[in-house]
């Protein structure tokens, strides 16, 4: 997780947590937003995902949705959860993922290398 950082990305998350809903809840309050309070005690409100960078599917994707902000994206390289599974690639979303990504307009999209290949 802080080699993720130091590259750049804002939060990384371990797939393997105790607690990855804590963990996830946790990384989204950390994120400085001056203008994010709910009511009078000023309790800090997680920040909205604008962009997931999906490697690893399944559960951790679908509590990651859960929080992702409208007209989001959602980009997949590789789901490691499916891997031994059989079918199609990627796998279609549970049914409340799918309505959350209809819902909230989130784009998206697969990511392969040979679509960049020079």
């Amino acid at each position: 997780v802080d080699f993720l950082q130091e590259l750049g990305f804002d939060r990384a998350l371990n797939r393997h947590s105790a607690d990855l809903r804590a963990d996830l809840r946790a990384a989204l309050l950390s994120v400085p937003q001056a203008d994010r309070a709910l009511g009078t005690s000023r309790s800090p409100q997680p920040a909205d995902i604008t962009l997931y960078w999906d490697n690893v599917g399944g559960a951790v994707s679908d509590l990651v949705i859960q929080c992702m902000a409208p007209r989001s994206e959602l980009l997949l390289c590789g789901q490691i959860s499916t891997y031994d599974a059989e079918g199609d690639y990627p796998p279609p979303l549970p049914a409340e993922s799918a309505a959350v990504v209809e819902r909230r307009r989130i784009r998206r999209e697969r990511y392969t290398v040979v679509k960049y290949k020079h």
